[in-house]
């Protein structure tokens, strides 16, 4: 499991910005492929709302929707986070 202190050395993101509210692209993408990631690795949405603070896991589920979304059309961004977990798109579907 990576965690989040080397996924955020991994992509550049700030472990503070991908714990944030920030709403800028390519801070709230990284965070959504994190969290696409936990999900992958078997924590429920409520696990992941509770580890990033006070979120919605309806918050969290919005997010991973959008990370898939993100994979499907190959935007570029999304898929260097994938690169940065060792993973590849398509095992998210």
């Amino acid at each position: 499991m990576i965690t989040i202190e080397r996924y955020s050395s991994k992509t550049g993101v700030s472990t503070d910005f991908l714990l944030g509210k920030s709403r800028r692209f390519h801070i709230s993408l990284a965070r959504e492929m994190y969290w696409l990631y936990l999900r992958k690795n078997g924590f429920t949405y409520h696990e992941i709302a509770e580890m990033f603070g006070r979120r919605q896991h309806s918050t969290v589920s919005s997010g991973i929707n959008t990370a898939k979304n993100m994979l499907l059309t190959k935007e570029e961004w999304a898929l260097f986070c994938i690169e940065a977990l060792n993973m590849r798109g398509d095992e998210f579907f």
